[in-house]
């Protein structure tokens, strides 16, 4: 590793005495803006008014400007790639190779080469090298880097990794003056191709000078976590007293691995920092900290639904997209038809039955929905207008062409809707339009591209470009391990950093010969590389302020983690020895001043005697398993909004097995037809049934029952009940007396209305109540159990005691082909013996007890009902609440976390 030889320049005396053409270099443009802000504190602090700026800058950008001075000047007429034309270059170069056809994804190879490239640039590595230690993959990319720098030579194009050689050789040839001073600040290790520049700076007459950390001023310490959430919370509750302790400290995190935990990082910084923030109703308070990282810009909601319009455009939307698009505020309208957007994405869920939505669909389907009241008129006016846009979509064009194009959709629906938008968001559209501006740039490299192509560059620019609001400076800064390099704090805390993390690991370039990178000492080529480089990061940091703590997590969840030897040497302090803050409980803030009076309210309005409720068996079934959820979804009207699923639902697959076989029966009417019917005459009736029933359902859902779905459908179904009647054809005789047969039934004075699938008379005159049954369970346990389960045949055979003889759930699936109950006698079903012979008969008298037994439990319920018992208390809190989409309406799980056993709910 080359490493800087230089002497100590202190900060503040370098920066009161810089010439006024003296320049500062800086490792980031962080960096930077932190020194001038330095600078002007020492101006003000000198009794000045106004000051000339200090000239600091990042290398980088000071190389660009270097090369703008030799275009103003007429002294290059190279256009220089900004680095997305750079990417789809090489990108091309890649594509154009023979051995492309054996690369599965020419974009990841067009980045890998794209670093190789900025590596031997920048360590100088000519082509000679590479062909010494060839490999495969080396040769693969010297080939691709030929195509590269011929493409750009023919097209007058200049990359950024060639661009320093320029400026050398300007620097060399007496076209570029140089400073008379120059600092640098915050390098860790200067490249061969930087030190060439410097060099010949030097021999031009510029004073080269380094800004190096100072030594240690205090004592570093260690700490140590269980994992890395304690981690975080202890460095935001200590950086948290710190402030309070001194309002004008500068405190800094450091966060290694930044990118990856970046949410966990906001998450409890925010909880600790601004706990009022999570209540409904505080607005935005000016944050205490500041995160250098920002989020890809494709991850802000704003930016999001602008490529839920494209999406939606172009091909399909998931439901749940969908969903989110209609309900945007971000669309014109969005906020005045809320109400009525969100009822349009009701019936959507629940008349579509697709998985996916195309713009053709929700078009057709949203003139079903709307009338005077739909409340959703300009959406819908919005959409049709879309969809005549698109009729005019070239199928190539330039990216400008495409830019045009992608603005006038996003007007048509009215994104981003400016007049509501916050600050935050304001500058997410501004960010937008600044990507769109550097894809139009794309027009440079490549003229004409499709509509697919064009979505997914202008998509692979947002994910690459970060999102970071602008805001006051923050007394609390959180960075990473780079960014942090030159930067001066009172406080610092750096996290992270066990053995499997710090140093990092190898990664060397998979198209630069491993063992040339290895000899050459290149970044990230080698474990003794990676040490050594966190070694003088390390030191650097460990310098970096008064008081540094840093700290390491002992288990990472799966297994147990050790303290990086680079600071295993720093003095271990107990965690509970640091002075942290103490945080606020969120659930506590609104209720601190107020004594709280504690009540169990369980009971709903009773209900008289006679009342008559909808939901039939299942405001029984619902009762039983949890009284709230009787209530909420009986009374309350309470219901879940499901997503549709691929292909046709288990539910819908259901009804469509109920339907054929009720028209079956319709035309057979007795097992004695139905046992005169030939094999293939059976096959032809069933056959035609489902394909009737198939054919009802194909309107509501084109898009999967399209013709080979259908023909793969109609063989299942078809296989599925004819299997079926066999088990039909084995029982004792019998009449089919009622199909879908509707009743008024009342239980413990409580009013239901009850469909029965299939009512059959048997010889001796009393009747079977059989229920199908076509998922993968079937079993009648819980007719037996306190509460009783699925009481729909219980209540039947409560009901008509006399005329019932059994009840029966019949089980229609490949993984249950058979009958499931009881009945008075055995023989009447195949499986199924007399209930006087079977096990449960203990507890009863016979079948006749069977029945009261049921009554009594059935007419508890229904009394639960009127009286309006409406607690959150499941029979079985496991399987009851597993699939229960009213979690968040009784909010069991919030009262499990919080029950501290004084019977407050």
């Amino acid at each position: 590793m080359r490493t800087l030889k230089s002497k100590e320049i202190d900060t503040d005396a370098a920066l009161g005495a810089m010439p006024s053409d003296g320049m500062i270099l800086t490792v980031n443009r962080r960096l930077s803006l932190e020194l001038k802000a330095r600078y002007n504190r020492i101006q003000v602090e000198r009794g000045h008014s106004a000051w000339e700026s200090v000239a600091a800058i990042s290398w980088s950008d000071w190389v660009v400007s270097q090369f703008q001075i030799l275009v103003d000047h007429g002294l290059s007429d190279q256009i220089l790639l900004t680095p997305h034309q750079s990417r789809m270059v090489w990108e091309q170069s890649v594509r154009r190779s023979d051995a492309t056809n054996s690369i599965l994804r020419p974009a990841s190879a067009a980045r890998m080469a794209s670093e190789a490239w900025a590596l031997i640039h920048s360590w100088q590595i000519g082509t000679e090298q590479l062909t010494e230690s060839a490999t495969s993959e080396s040769e693969l990319f010297v080939t691709w880097a030929h195509e590269f720098r011929h493409r750009c030579k023919h097209e007058g194009w200049l990359d950024a990794a060639v661009l320093p050689n320029l400026i050398a050789q300007h620097l060399k040839d007496g076209a570029l003056t140089p400073p008379s001073e120059m600092i640098l600040a915050g390098f860790d290790e200067i490249t061969p191709q930087q030190q060439s520049i410097l060099d010949l700076l030097q021999e031009r007459g510029c004073r080269i000078n380094f800004l190096t950390p100072p030594k240690p001023s205090g004592t570093a310490q260690r700490v140590q976590a269980t994992d890395l959430a304690q981690e975080l919370e202890s460095a935001a509750t200590w950086a948290l007293r710190r402030l309070q302790l001194n309002s004008e400290a500068r405190i800094g995190v450091v966060v290694p691995q930044l990118a990856e935990v970046r949410s966990k990082v906001e998450t409890t910084f925010q909880r600790c920092f601004h706990p009022e923030s999570m209540l409904p109703g505080s607005g935005n308070p000016r944050p205490a900290y500041s995160i250098s990282l920002g989020i890809p810009l494709d991850q802000c909601p704003l930016v999001v639904d602008a490529f839920l319009i494209l999406q939606l455009a172009t091909g399909e939307l998931p439901c749940g997209d969908l969903s989110q698009l209609l309900r945007s505020p971000f669309l014109s309208g969005g906020w005045r038809e809320r109400q009525g957007r969100a009822c349009l994405d009701l019936f959507l869920r629940s008349r579509v039955g697709e998985r996916t939505i195309s713009l053709d669909t929700l078009i057709r389907k949203g003139r079903e929905f709307s009338g005077e009241d739909s409340g959703c008129s300009e959406i819908l006016q919005a959409l049709d207008s879309l969809r005549l846009r698109l009729d005019h979509l070239p199928h190539k064009q330039s990216p400008q062409g495409w830019v045009d194009q992608f603005n006038a959709l996003f007007n048509t629906l009215g994104w981003p809707c400016y007049e509501r938008l916050n600050s935050s968001e304001y500058q997410q559209a501004e960010g937008f339009k600044q990507v769109m501006t550097a894809f139009q740039m794309l027009g440079e490299v490549q003229q004409h591209m499709g509509l697919p192509d064009a979505i997914d560059r202008l998509h692979a620019l947002t994910s690459e470009t970060l999102f970071q609001p602008q805001g006051e400076v923050a007394p609390v800064q959180v960075v990473g391990i780079l960014e942090a390099a030159g930067l001066r704090f009172d406080h610092l805390w750096v996290l992270g950093l066990s053995d499997n993390r710090w140093p990092a690991a190898a990664t060397p370039n998979p198209l630069l010969p491993i063992s040339l990178q290895r000899e050459l000492n290149l970044p990230h080529a080698s474990p003794q590389r990676e040490l050594e480089y966190a070694a003088l990061v390390t030191k650097r940091v460990l310098a970096s302020a008064a008081e540094v703590v840093v700290s390491h997590a002992t288990s990472d969840g799966g297994s147990e983690l050790r303290v990086s030897p680079l600071i295993a040497e720093v003095p271990l302090t107990p965690l509970e020895q640091l002075e942290l803050a103490h945080t606020t409980d969120v659930r506590k803030l609104g209720f601190g001043a107020a004594e709280l009076e504690q009540m169990v309210d369980d009971a709903a309005p009773p209900l008289p005697p006679g009342s008559h409720l909808r939901g039939g068996s299942g405001l029984l079934a619902d009762q039983s398993a949890c009284p709230f959820r009787a209530f909420a979804k009986h009374r309350l009207g309470a219901r879940v909004v499901e997503d549709p699923v691929s292909g046709v639902d288990a539910r819908i697959k259901g009804i469509m097995v109920h339907r054929v076989l009720q028209k079956l029966w319709e035309q057979l009417g007795t097992q004695e037809q139905l046992l005169r019917l030939a094999e293939p005459e059976l096959r032809q009736l069933v056959d035609d049934e489902v394909g009737r029933e198939l054919n009802r359902l194909r309107p509501s859902r084109p898009e999967t029952l399209a013709p080979r779905f259908v023909q793969m459908e109609q063989e299942r179904v078809t296989g599925l009940i004819l299997e079926w009647l066999v088990v039909e054809r084995e029982r004792a005789p019998f009449t089919v007396v009622a199909l879908e047969q509707k009743q008024t039934v009342e239980i413990g004075g409580l009013q239901l209305d009850i469909v029965a699938d299939r009512v059959d008379r048997i010889a001796d005159g009393s009747n079977l109540i059989i229920d199908y049954k076509t998922g993968k369970y079937l079993t009648h346990k819980g007719w037996f159990e306190e509460r009783i389960e699925e009481p729909q045949l219980p209540l039947y055979a409560t009901i008509n005691a006399a005329d019932v003889s059994g009840v029966f759930l019949a089980g229609v699936s490949r993984a249950n082909m058979k009958f499931a109950g009881v009945s008075e006698d055995g023989g009447l079903v195949p499986g199924i013996k007399a209930y006087a012979d079977s096990k449960e008969d203990a507890a009863h008298a016979g079948w006749d007890g069977l029945r009261r037994d049921w009554q009594e439990r059935l007419q508890l319920l229904a009394t639960e009902i009127l009286q309006g018992q409406a607690g959150v208390r499941p029979k079985n809190r496991t399987k009851d609440c597993l699939y229960c989409p009213l979690s968040t309406l009784c909010r069991i799980d919030e009262q499990d976390a919080t029950d501290d056993g004084e019977g407050g709910q």
